[in-house]
C-alpha cells in the first residue's frame, strides 16, 4: 500500500506566461528553480545527506533520511528495464498515473503555468487509519543538457482551491524522478526516486515512516505497469 501519491508533468520548461502577473510567474519560477537544486542536492548518496541504506528489492535500493521533523524521507535508486524516452512519457502521461500508483483518486489539472509547469489537485483515497488527503501541487518537468530527465513535484500555494471537509490537505515537501541513460544499454533507464510528505491530521509518525520505505520500490510498479501497458497495446 502507498499513501504518498506521485505526480505527472509534460516535458520541457521555456517561458512562463504572464495571465497570472509577473509576481506570481516569479515566484512559481523560483520555486521550480529551488526544487531543481534541492533534488540534484539530495541524489547524491554523499555523507552529508544523511542518508542511511535500509534494504534492497529485485536490485532497487532503498535509503532513509530522518530530520528534526521526525517524518522520513525516502530514496530509491535502480534500473528499469525501459527505454530513457519511452519511461519519461510514461511518467509524463496523466493517465498512466493510477496504473502504478492505486492510491490516487483524483488527478486533476488546476493551471498550466508553462510549458512543463503545471499545478494540479490531487486527492489519495483513505486506506486503513487515514482519512482522505489532498493537494495543491507545482509540477516541474526538465530535459537536462545531459540528457538527463528531473520531473520534479512540491506543495505550494493556490488560494483559489483551499482546504475542504472532504480532505486533510497534506503537503508534499518534495517529490522527484531522475531518470538517467543506462550506461551501455540503450533498453534500460538508472532512476532515483525521491519523496517526502506530511499527511498532516493525526497519523502517527511510525505509522508513515514504515510505509515510506515501501516508496522506494515504487519503480518496480512503474515498470510492471509500463510492459502491461504495452502488452494490451500490441
Amino acid at each position: 500500500m502507498y499513501l504518498i501519491f506521485f505526480f505527472q508533468a509534460e516535458d520541457g520548461i521555456r517561458d512562463f506566461c504572464l495571465s497570472r502577473g509577473l509576481g506570481d510567474v516569479y515566484k512559481r519560477q523560483s520555486q521550480c528553480e529551488e526544487m531543481l537544486r534541492t533534488a540534484k542536492s539530495l541524489m547524491r548518496l554523499v555523507p552529508e545527506n544523511n542518508w542511511e541504506f535500509k534494504g534492497e528489492k529485485s536490485g532497487v535500493t532503498c535509503h532513509l533520511r530522518m530530520d528534526s521533523s521526525r517524518i522520513a524521507m525516502v530514496r530509491g535508486e535502480g534500473i528499469i528495464n525501459v527505454p530513457i524516452n519511452e519511461l519519461h512519457d510514461y511518467l509524463s502521461n496523466p493517465k498512466t498515473l493510477v496504473e502504478y500508483n492505486p492510491s490516487i483518486e483524483a488527478n486533476d489539472l488546476i493551471e498550466s503555468v508553462a510549458s512543463g509547469v503545471k499545478i494540479i489537485w490531487q486527492k489519495l483515497k483513505s486506506a486503513m487509519v487515514v482519512s482522505a488527503r489532498d493537494l495543491i501541487i507545482l509540477l516541474y518537468n526538465l530535459k537536462a543538457e545531459d540528457g538527463t530527465f528531473y520531473i520534479l513535484a512540491q506543495s505550494t500555494e493556490y488560494p483559489e482551491r483551499p482546504p475542504t471537509k472532504e480532505a486533510v490537505r497534506a503537503i508534499l515537501v518534495i517529490g522527484a524522478w531522475i531518470l538517467k541513460r543506462s550506461e551501455g544499454n540503450a533498453n534500460k533507464t538508472r532512476c532515483i526516486y525521491i519523496a517526502k510528505a506530511d499527511l498532516k491530521g493525526n497519523v502517527p509518525k511510525g505509522i508513515v515512516n514504515t510505509v515510506v520505505k515501501n516508496q522506494a520500490f515504487l519503480m518496480l510498479d512503474v515498470e510492471k505497469a509500463y510492459w502491461k501497458r504495452r502488452k494490451k497495446n500490441v
